[in-house]
C-alpha cells in the first residue's frame, strides 16, 4: 500500500495503502481518485515516519522497522479495498490491489530473509518488490489515474 519507494531505497517495498471508507454505491471517477489519493498519502507519511532513521546497511533494524511498518501497510491497504471504483475500473483496481498483496507477502520475505542474512534470499525478495512496484505504479498511474498512489509522488 504501496505500499513504498521509500523502502526500496532502504531495501525494498512500495507503499500502497490507504483511508476513507466507502458507500455502499460506487464512486465515480473523480471522487475514487481523490479518495484513494488521500489514503495513499496518509498512509505513505505513516510509513516514512516508522521508517525514519534506519541506516541503510543495518539488516537487523531493517527487518525490524518491516515488522513495524507492516500492518500499517495491511491497514492502509484494507482502506483501498473498501473503496468502490467505478465499474469500468474494477479490473484495474483488483489487479492492483493483488499486486499490493503480493508486495506484503514478498516484503514479509525479506524481513525473515534479512533477520537470517540468507542472501540468496534477500536478492531474491527485492527483486520481487522491485519489479511489482514497477507494475503497481504504472497500474497506478496510467489505468487507474492514482499518481498519488504511485512510488515517488505524494498525495
Amino acid at each position: 500500500m504501496r505500499a513504498l519507494a521509500w523502502l526500496l531505497a532502504l531495501s525494498a517495498l512500495p507503499l500502497v495503502a490507504g483511508g476513507c471508507g466507502s458507500t455502499d454505491k460506487r464512486l465515480t471517477k473523480a471522487e475514487f481518485v481523490e479518495r484513494a489519493n488521500a489514503i495513499c498519502a496518509r498512509y505513505e507519511q505513516r510509513v516514512q515516519n516508522r521508517m525514519a532513521g534506519i541506516p541503510a546497511g543495518n539488516e537487523k533494524q531493517l527487518a525490524s522497522s518491516i515488522e513495524k511498518v507492516l500492518p500499517v501497510i495491511r491497514e492502509g491497504n484494507d482502506e483501498l479495498r473498501s473503496l468502490k471504483p467505478p465499474e469500468s475500473l474494477q479490473g484495474h483496481y483488483d489487479r492492483w490491489m493483488r499486486i499490493a498483496d503480493a508486495e506484503v507477502a514478498a516484503a514479509s520475505k525479506l524481513q525473515n530473509a534479512l533477520r537470517t542474512s540468507d542472501r540468496k534470499t534477500i536478492q531474491s525478495a527485492f527483486a520481487e518488490l522491485q519489479t511489482r512496484d514497477v507494475d503497481q505504479d504504472r497500474l497506478a498511474r496510467k489505468e487507474l489515474g492514482l499518481n498519488g498512489c504511485a512510488s515517488g509522488s505524494s498525495g
